[in-house]
């Protein structure tokens, strides 16, 4: 399943309370501070092999740092794990996520979409 995070946010809130989805299991491992850089790459991997993608990690990160209660500290850790997506990495967290098969065009493409806002102009539609 894809989706967009501000089209989406039903679907998304549905598998969050789901606690065997995919979408909870990710939850867990990005606000876990004990887990290190390679397993979260292994979740990563996961799920990318689940049919997940650059986007889907980020529309899911989007709406937990929108939505839901958590301690500061687990924001900012779902906060670096976005900025690693985007490569915009902090000197702290130098770990750029790799998504198996994606093509340059691919990440070319949420670049530009995180570069242009367009999360915000879609929820205006």
């Amino acid at each position: 399943m894809k989706y967009h995070y501000l089209n989406e946010v039903s679907i998304i809130r549905q598998k969050l309370s789901e606690p065997d989805s995919l979408e909870s299991y990710l939850k867990g491992v990005l606000i876990d501070a004990n887990v290190t850089n390679e397993k979260r790459q292994k979740s990563v991997n996961l799920l990318v092999n689940e049919g997940w993608n650059r986007r889907m990690f980020y529309d899911l990160c989007m709406y937990i740092n929108h939505n839901e209660d958590l301690p500061e500290e687990q924001h900012d850790l779902i906060r670096e794990f976005m900025d690693d997506l985007s490569e915009f990495r902090s000197l702290a967290n130098l770990v750029m996520v790799e998504i198996a098969g994606e093509t340059p065009k691919e990440k070319a493409d949420f670049m530009g979409f995180i570069y242009s806002h367009k999360w915000y102009e879609e929820s205006e539609d």
